[in-house]
């Protein structure tokens, strides 16, 4: 954080003067400067040897054009072993060469009227602030690669599993009901959605106006014709109840659960789309089948 302060100000100060800040050191390869902040003298990188780090990329005017520190895996630059082609590596590679573990760099380019093209067309000098997060061997590379490859796959097998089980739960409730079935099972809102509950969930009902994330899986009652998932992604769906962001069905249903519950609920036209349905796969005045993890309360 302390680092992030330096750097916003020294971004103000270079945004006010255009002048060499003269603690700064001119890049060799490249018109620009640059300062390292070092915590500790480690050792730079050796060729073959991988550098791990984080970057934010922006121009005068406050545009960002990257920024990975929110990102998990930070940037790779494999460090070359013919060291004659320095001179045609970028700006980036060439200060990350000289910074070691835990070092931050901010450098700053000035852009030549020829270079203002596309998203840079309006920018007059371009700001880089770089951390470097880890210097790594190429054994220790190829492992967190195959670390990746592994937790990827894992987190693929996951979704492809819960996909399976809402699909066998979403249809096996959809068949029952249009055969009779589940009439002793449904519970009914006041306006007509109809909801089988799975699993109870925990704590009160929900009230209007919490803040709530959830998974779903919906379908037409017709013919079954799914239409949105987001187990398919693997990402919630977060809606406040009562406030008019989705079908009035949801809300009605939601206000009758509790936190962590399990249910499909059978949602008429005239609390789904309507007369209007929703264009190309839900037809007007079509019954909706919805498949609902009520999965937390978001404080």
């Amino acid at each position: 954080m302390k680092n992030f302060i330096v750097f916003f100000l020294l971004l103000s100060i270079f945004s006010c003067k255009k002048n060499k800040y003269r603690d700064f050191s001119e890049l060799k390869y490249h018109t620009g400067q640059f300062k390292i902040y070092s915590k500790t003298q480690g050792k730079t990188a050796k060729p073959g040897e991988y550098i791990l780090y984080n970057i934010l990329f922006k121009d005068n005017k406050g545009k960002v054009f990257q920024d990975s520190r929110d990102i998990k895996k930070p940037l790779r630059e494999h460090v070359i072993r013919d060291t004659s082609l320095l001179k045609d590596l970028t700006a980036v590679s060439e200060v990350l060469y000289k910074m070691s573990k835990g070092d931050s760099t901010f450098m700053i380019i000035p852009l030549k009227e020829e270079e203002k093209t596309g998203d840079m067309k309006n920018s007059d000098t371009l700001f880089f602030y770089i951390t470097v997060r880890d210097i790594v061997d190429e054994e220790k590379m190829i492992d967190m690669l195959e670390d990746e490859y592994l937790k990827q796959n894992a987190e693929d097998t996951e979704y492809r599993i819960k996909q399976i089980e809402v699909d066998q739960k979403i249809m096996k409730a959809w068949d029952e009901y249009n055969k009779g079935l589940l009439k002793s099972k449904l519970k009914r809102t006041k306006n007509g959605v109809e909801c089988l509950i799975l699993e109870e969930g925990k704590g009160p009902i929900l009230r209007k106006g919490t803040k709530i994330k959830l998974g779903y899986y919906g379908m037409t009652m017709k013919d079954a014709t799914p239409f949105e998932n987001s187990f398919r992604i693997g990402k919630d769906y977060e809606m406040v109840l009562g406030a008019n962001q989705v079908i009035p069905g949801w809300d009605e249903a939601f206000m009758t659960m509790r936190e962590g519950a399990k249910s499909v609920i059978f949602v008429p036209s005239k609390l789904a789309f309507g007369k209007k349905g929703k264009s190309p796969i839900i037809p007007p005045d079509a019954d909706l089948v919805f498949y609902i993890e009520l999965h937390e309360i978001v404080k």
